[in-house]
């Protein structure tokens, strides 16, 4: 169901106007690099704050212009972006906060930055601090933030951008990456209907068309369309010796191309939406099923008939 606008306090904002007084993306590699890229270039903050691992990535998103500014420890990070708001020229504009980092460790970066916040000094100037993330598995997400108490002005809203590649690291990020490309809101913490509808303009301003989604039915239809392919193509790739490689073309390098990704973000795909990814395996192993007595019986007609039928079903798809 798509998102409807929001009669709110930020609709006064175009599409030249700053939506946040800081960006702040934690874990710049290809999604979070092509993020402050495409943020930066169209003015959505007045910086972009890189939270890194090591120096030498920070070095590579200075110079590609996904960052302003790079830091090591969470607490150095956001201390920046609080200062900055304090001094704004418009304090008033909410910061942004980005996780996009594996699944399987963003409940904690959530957690840590809300500890943050609790832990300011009660006469601390504030400023509204909404968090979202890039994961592609939603539920998991949920269910750890459940007995998080969030504090005033600081709201989580679960994103996740259906775009990327097999490529990694943030010298494959790309300004225009999320073009055209769709955006799924899910479940939110502690976040206001005008919350939600700054989360999706900043996806909007990214070029992204967003749908909204309660987390565990996305975590349903991604196990079919992005997390079983994924499989699927792994298995593939193993399924061929090395020396047959030399009689394999393009058809094989298309199918193969998802298993190029990087295994340690993939893990942590799978294990978090293991349930959904065995039902959607199950139900393959019905469909590759019928094939085994079509091709065994030489039925050409059938044959044909499922080719046509797939064939209009990725047709409609487009490129």
């Amino acid at each position: 169901m798509p998102l409807l606008p929001s009669q709110g306090k930020y609709d006064i904002i175009d599409d030249m106007e700053q939506l946040f007084s800081q960006l702040v993306v934690v874990g710049v590699g290809l999604l979070g690099g092509s993020i402050g890229q495409a943020a930066r270039q169209a003015a959505i903050a007045s910086g972009v704050v890189g939270l890194f691992r090591s120096r030498a990535s920070s070095e590579k998103a200075l110079k590609c212009g996904a960052v302003d500014h790079a830091f090591f420890e969470v607490q150095d990070a956001l201390s920046h972006v609080t200062q900055s708001a304090q001094t704004s020229q418009i304090p008033m504009l909410p910061q942004l906060i980005v996780i996009c980092s594996p699944v399987g460790i963003i409940a904690q970066h959530i957690c840590d930055i809300v500890s943050y916040y609790k832990n300011l000094p009660p006469d601390s100037a504030r400023v509204r601090c909404l968090i979202t993330d890039v994961g592609s598995t939603k539920a998991q997400i949920a269910a750890s933030l459940e007995k998080e108490s969030f504090p005033p002005g600081v709201a989580y809203i679960g994103s996740h951008p259906i775009a990327g590649s097999e490529k990694s690291g943030v010298e494959a990020a790309r300004a225009d990456l999320f073009e055209g490309k769709t955006t799924v809101l899910t479940d939110s913490v502690a976040a206001t209907d005008e919350d939600v509808a700054l989360v999706r303009r900043f996806w909007e301003r990214l070029g992204s068309h967003c749908l909204e989604l309660k987390a565990n039915r996305h975590d349903q239809i991604l196990a079919r369309t992005s997390h079983l392919p994924h499989v699927l193509s792994a298995m593939l790739a193993l399924a061929v010796e090395e020396k047959e490689y030399e009689l394999t073309g393009t058809g094989f390098a298309d199918l193969t191309r998802l298993a190029g990704g990087n295994p340690e973000v993939w893990v942590d795909i799978l294990q978090s939406n293991g349930q959904a990814i065995c039902h959607a395996i199950e139900e393959f192993q019905t469909l590759l099923s019928k094939w085994k007595p079509l091709l065994a019986s030489g039925d050409r007609d059938q044959i044909i008939t499922l080719l046509k039928e797939a064939k209009k079903k990725r047709d409609a798809l487009g490129s």
